[in-house]
């Protein structure tokens, strides 16, 4: 059936206030309604089995948690730690030889007394290494005799050089280093690095 006049499909506000105004009215009478027994009977077991599976949730994890928690991983089998520098024994060398005697036999007994102070060498060669990434070193600990002589520059303002002189002062360390035997300075470092 088809109307006779044209259809208007805009609606005013006073009509859609009132179609709002009687939906309102129609889901307020539903809601002021006392709800019947089996309705409430059916919330409060649905509530019921929610809560029983919140619980049992609850309780299956911490259980988990628990069973992993006693259970440790097995531990290795204990071995004996491999020993990363053994001590080197040679028969040529006098047991009864001291560290500091052993370098100086090394080097020569002269020119170890000339370069490097006896007491305590060991000691202070450790202590001297250690300190070497700190801002102070202890010179009473320095293992080296003083170098003889004062520092020497050369130059002006900003463009200061070291001077001639200095190098003089080093010469005895430079022919110490050259004369050394690799082979036998590398055995006397293996055989001493227990000490160090």
């Amino acid at each position: 059936m088809m109307p006779d006049r044209p259809v208007s499909t805009t609606v005013s506000r006073e009509q859609l206030f009132a179609l709002a105004s009687q939906r309102h009215h129609m889901y307020a009478d539903k809601r002021d309604q006392p709800s019947s027994p089996d309705e409430n009977l059916g919330r409060w077991i649905l509530g019921g089995v929610i809560l029983l599976a919140v619980a049992a949730g609850a309780w299956y994890w911490q259980k988990r948690a628990a069973d992993q928690a006693e259970a440790p991983a097995p531990l290795p089998a204990a071995s004996a730690p491999a020993i990363k520098n053994p001590i080197v024994t040679s028969d040529d060398v006098d047991p009864s030889l001291s560290a500091t005697e052993q370098v100086a036999t090394l080097i020569g007994t002269p020119r170890f007394e000339a370069l490097l102070v006896p007491d305590d060498f060991v000691r202070k060669v450790v202590a001297t290494v250690d300190s070497l990434t700190r801002e102070d070193v202890a010179a009473r600990m320095n293992p080296a005799q003083p170098l003889a002589g004062s520092f020497v520059a050369a130059g002006e303002g900003d463009a200061l050089v070291l001077g001639a002189a200095n190098f003089a002062r080093y010469a005895a360390w430079v022919e110490l280093v050259d004369s050394l035997d690799a082979d036998a300075t590398a055995a006397l470092y293996r055989r001493l690095y227990p000490q160090f």
